[in-house]
């Protein structure tokens, strides 16, 4: 069970809730944002806000000092839609990702909780911040499988509730349409589905899982899923609006779910379906979003008042405040204890010292027309006091008071605007060295290990080179297999030979453990346009397009007139697509190309002695030698092999079948890296390399149901 949950993102209404509910249940919660004013959850939930740029620095030092045990990466903005009510920009989602789920594997983060949505479910071009969404969720999992981080992935249907205002997507575009009293244009057909789940309800499911420590993908939805039309119809009652509704031609369908199913995985149920409470629950964002609006629109015209009138309210303020010291000084005389006070004195301080020179200028010739009144109404004559210099003294004391006492408050305040631009200059100055200063750590972090690299490149081409010094070809295809898994520290190897003269296919000889399933035992060039143009122009092949069909790197290797092999890197982490691991997979190959091409010239010069005439069946001393290239790669590098005699299964005749007919059968059931051989007492034999005992029967059953049987030889 977690305790201490930090939510890292924009506002987004299903975290808000999932903050409140973990809150309810006694947990620590804080939130890291970008937002400046953003009012993130309720009153009665007290968290931490850390508003904040979201990099590296920031998130270790929260992580750190709240010793925090789950991170839960919101996506609201992505998921419902980005525009002018929501705030943000696109591409925030996928900035923010990398320091902070480095700073999260740095500081040992339990869990992290990344809230996606289900209509990545669809393989069709999503709009773009549904794309964003796709490709951050692909970089957490990637990362997280990586730095064995556990990771619950959660896809949400759509949330309405409180919030659902805030957004672009089709519940808050709908609502903002009807609260205006504006034809209304719903992009999906009137008949298609949507799953609604209300934020409680959300926040309920995903505090269970967090609670029994689930991970992997989750798909959350109600299974009660609404039409949009059920959906217009229901907003417009609640919003009592009247007027044209139009619908689009976007299909949608209720979400089918590739993932865990929340209700069978904890026993959850939803408690607020929208055909129930969806009317109240719009009608309640209605009311909150126009109270808002209100507050905020009152709020702006006292502001814009004051701004506009600020001479005019500050000479009424002075004006209330000098009636106030004139009553106040007309009683003084009848108070013993107020007989030493001179309130005109005090009026005058109070109001420069507030409101500057100008007001206390103004506030010293009240204040001496005051004085001037009380006189004459004391029976004093005029001449007397304008003659007088002794009398002059109380207008010179309020005209120093008012005069100092402006020049003092204009002082402090000019101090204080310039103290306030200096900070703001300093924040940016700061923001830029803390750039420049990440800039420089990756530049000499980058540095210092292609140093030790250089360091160590001798000791590595003496290791690469005798590594490869073996006369058998198919255990330099395996090690060279090898030595590229281990110098380029994560990816899947695999290296295809041309085996016909017309250059169009290529045969899988080796390949890593984890592709062994994947790949095809052939590959037809024409199929893959981009690798057979790297196979005609001898460039390295990139996957900048991210497509799943091709590899991220592929270099092809010539024998000085084509090229006659492929070496492709698959499932590359996302932190290695960079100049540094390309140029170092090229180097690699060039290096083991000497290799293959001795590979590839014995296979084709040799293909007769090596064959059974009309067959692809290695012969008897062949195989022999590959059932030891089999072992050695057993005994150097652990991989599982395993051999076992082919026979047709028993007919009435008892007749069995000729070589060629066998080997036209058993063809297709094998993998790239398996081999046919025939054993010197003349039986067909297949040898499957990273095949061990718990995989035997599957291989069993998909050759039983083409008539063939296998016999295992221990």
């Amino acid at each position: 069970m977690v305790t201490r949950v930090l939510f890292v993102g924009s506002y987004d209404p299903a975290g808000s809730g999932i903050a409140t509910r973990l809150y309810r249940e006694g947990c620590r919660v804080s939130w890291l944002t970008a937002e400046p004013e953003r009012e993130l959850w309720g009153s009665k939930v007290h968290g931490k806000v850390f508003r904040r740029t979201v990099n590296y620095q920031q998130c270790s030092q929260i992580l750190k000092g709240e010793s925090v045990d789950c991170i839960v990466i919101l996506t609201g903005a992505a998921r419902e839609g980005f525009g002018a009510a929501s705030g943000l920009e696109r591409g925030q989602l996928l900035l923010m990702l990398s320091p902070l789920l480095q700073a999260a594997a740095a500081e040992k983060v339990q869990k992290v909780c990344f809230l996606s949505s289900l209509s990545l479910e669809d393989q069709v071009l999503l709009p773009p911040g549904l794309e964003e969404l796709r490709a951050a969720e692909r970089v957490t999992i990637s990362f997280c499988q990586e730095q064995k981080l556990p990771l619950l992935t959660v896809r949400l249907g759509c949330i309405y509730g409180e919030g659902m205002m805030d957004f672009d997507g089709v519940m808050g575009n709908l609502l903002r349409a009807m609260d205006r009293k504006e034809d209304v244009a719903c992009p999906l057909t009137a008949q298609s589905q949507l799953d609604l789940i209300q934020v409680p309800d959300a926040a309920d499911a995903v505090y269970r899982l967090l609670n029994m420590d689930a991970a992997g993908q989750v798909d959350l939805f109600t299974g009660r899923t609404v039409t949009a039309q059920q959906l217009c119809e229901t907003a417009a009652r609640a919003a009592g609006w009247q007027g044209d509704l139009r619908y689009g031609r976007r299909e949608q369908h209720g979400p089918a779910g590739s993932g865990q199913d929340v209700r069978r995985l904890c026993g959850w149920m939803p408690f607020y379906p929208f055909d129930s409470h969806g009317a109240e629950a719009i009608a309640r964002e209605l009311e909150r979003v126009r109270e808002r609006e209100a507050r905020a629109g009152q709020k702006q015209r006292r502001r814009e008042r004051a701004q506009t009138h600020s001479l005019l309210y500050d000479t009424a303020q002075n004006l209330l405040l000098f009636a106030v010291a004139a009553v106040v000084a007309s009683l003084t005389p009848d108070w013993s204890d107020l007989r030493f006070v001179d309130v005109r004195l005090l009026y005058v301080m109070i109001v420069a010292i507030t409101f500057g020179m100008r007001q206390g200028l103004l506030a010293t010739a009240l204040a001496t027309v005051s004085y001037l009144g009380s006189q004459l109404q004391a029976g004093i004559d005029a001449s007397y006091v304008l003659y007088n210099v002794g009398s002059w003294i109380p207008f010179v004391i309020y005209g120093v008071a008012g005069a100092f006492g402006g020049y003092w408050s204009d002082k402090k305040r000019d101090t204080y605007e310039n103290l306030s631009n200096e900070y703001r200059e300093q924040q940016d100055r700061y923001s830029l060295l803390e750039d420049l200063y990440r800039e420089l750590l990756d530049v000499k972090n980058q540095l210092q290990k292609q140093i030790v690299i250089s360091r160590d490149s001798f000791n590595r081409l003496y290791a690469v080179t005798e590594d490869l010094d073996d006369p058998n070809p198919r255990m330099v295809l395996i090690r060279t297999v090898r030595v590229i898994e281990e110098i380029m520290e994560g990816g899947s190897v695999a290296i295809y030979l041309r085996v016909r003269a017309d250059k169009r296919y290529g045969r899988l000889m080796a390949c890593s453990d984890q592709l062994s399933r994947r790949l095809q035992p052939s590959l037809d060039f024409e199929a893959v346009p981009r690798l057979q143009e790297t196979m005609q122009t001898g460039a390295m092949y990139v996957n900048k397009e991210l497509d799943p069909q091709y590899p991220a790197f592929a270099v092809p290797v010539s024998n000085g007139s084509f090229s006659i092999a492929l070496v492709e890197l698959y499932d590359l982490p996302a932190s290695q697509y960079t100049i540094y691991y390309r140029n170092l997979f090229q180097t690699l190959v060039q290096m083991v190309q000497h290799n293959l091409v001795q590979a590839y010239t014995y296979q084709m010069e040799n293909r007769e002695k090596l064959f059974v005439p009309g067959t692809d069946i290695l012969t008897a001393e062949t195989f022999a030698r590959e059932r030891k290239t089999l072992q050695m790669a057993s005994e150097e590098y652990g991989y599982p092999s395993s051999i076992a005699r082919i026979l047709p299964v028993e007919q009435a005749g008892g007749q069995g079948l000729a070589p060629a007919q066998l080997s036209g059968r058993a063809e297709p059931l094998l993998r790239g890296t398996d081999l046919l051989g025939m054993g010197q007492d003349g039986q067909v034999r297949a040898g499957f390399l990273y095949l061990d005992r718990a995989s035997r029967p599957v291989v069993e059953h998909r050759f039983a149901l083409h008539g063939l049987r296998l016999v295992w030889e221990d």
